[in-house]
């Protein structure tokens, strides 16, 4: 009937919203949607805006709420038959019992999750379900079994969005092993997708943050701690008032949120933070400079002092593939002829 049809259009809306991260506006579709179902008796729908609505609450942080409704869903699921959103109801019982920190009970849900999505033919849900179990896994310690499973969901053919989940479980796998450098520049790819899903790119600027802090670099760090925090703020607006603070609050995003404190004095900023300001410094030098001659002896000073040099030389390329010496710093320009090779290919090329 009519009412049937309203539901499944309110589902299709519901879907594409949360997708979008307009998790208020998901919320809202997902009950209207609830609500027609049920009035048109259909039941199986039922299920499906039940699972959906128990997700929303996961990841929301309201694990309580998500596992109540995730329970009695899963029980009709299993009477009436519908093996795919029985297993996807226990994936989304594993996400609440992990957010509250229940491991061992996470990790059998996950288990039996992976293996109903499998029977089922879902390969797809099976391989996101085998990343939690990494996460899992390498938050009791156990790497290498982390490692095994994200090389086994880890395969040619993968869509871009499982992609990118497995891009920030290998990050995190580099960093448990120590390889910070290698973690940050394997995050690169998602927290430049504009597209992909917003809150997974918070995660990963959440975790570059957290790896630029630990290989000193503190303006970097707080600069994806604010990109994650404006990411997390943004979505949290949407939300109804009774799931906005638990939606903050949620593991993975609450030490993210709280804002990490301004060095009190420059010096507190590092090296890195000099640095910056004396590039700033000499770009505002050289975009001022309108005569040549001048703007290449004040670049070669500039690098001079960046690099920590005593001296330096600049040589510039003619049409015929040999070199000028344009310009020199605190060097004898007798010692320095292009033309008998007296200089370091390396460093020219």
């Amino acid at each position: 009937g009519c009412d049937a049809l309203l539901a499944r259009g309110a589902l299709n809306v519901a879907t594409a919203c949360h997708a979008s991260g307009r998790l208020g506006d998901a919320l809202a579709f997902y009950q209207r949607g609830e609500r027609l179902a049920r009035a048109s008796g259909e039941e199986d729908l039922v299920v499906m805006l039940d699972m959906n609505v128990a997700k929303l609450f996961a990841g929301c942080g309201a694990f309580e709420r998500a596992e109540a409704r995730a329970t009695r869903a899963r029980v009709r699921a299993e009477e009436r038959g519908l093996g795919f959103f029985a297993a996807a109801l226990g994936s989304v019982l594993a996400e609440a019992a992990h957010g509250r920190g229940a491991l061992h009970a996470a990790r059998a849900l996950y288990e039996a999750s992976t293996a109903a999505f499998a029977e089922q033919g879902a390969l797809r849900e099976a391989s996101e379900d085998r990343i939690e179990l990494a996460e899992l896994a390498l938050a009791e310690g156990h790497v290498q079994e982390a490692e095994e499973l994200v090389a086994e969901v880890n395969q040619p053919g993968i869509d871009a969005a499982l992609s990118r989940r497995i891009v920030v479980a290998r990050a995190k796998l580099a960093e448990a092993a120590g390889r910070a450098d290698q973690a940050l520049a394997l995050l690169s790819p998602v927290l430049e997708d504009a597209e992909g899903d917003s809150d997974l790119r918070a995660q990963a600027a959440a975790l570059a943050s957290r790896l630029a802090a630990d290989l000193g670099k503190p303006l970097e760090a707080r600069r994806h701690a604010d990109r994650a925090r404006a990411i997390w703020l943004a979505l949290a607006q949407t939300l109804p008032d009774d799931l906005r603070d638990g939606y903050l609050a949620h593991p993975r995003r609450a030490l993210a949120i709280t804002p990490a404190p301004a060095p009190a004095h420059p010096e507190a900023a590092s090296a890195e933070l000099l640095r910056l300001e004396r590039l700033l410094a000499i770009y505002r030098e050289l975009s001022s400079e309108e005569d040549p001659a001048a703007l290449l002896q004040r670049a070669l000073a500039s690098a001079v002092v960046l690099a920590s040099a005593e001296r330096g030389f600049i040589l510039l390329a003619e049409p015929d593939g040999s070199f000028r010496l344009a310009e020199v710093h605190n060097i004898d320009e007798g010692a320095l002829d292009p033309k008998a090779g007296r200089f370091s290919r390396q460093i020219a090329e």
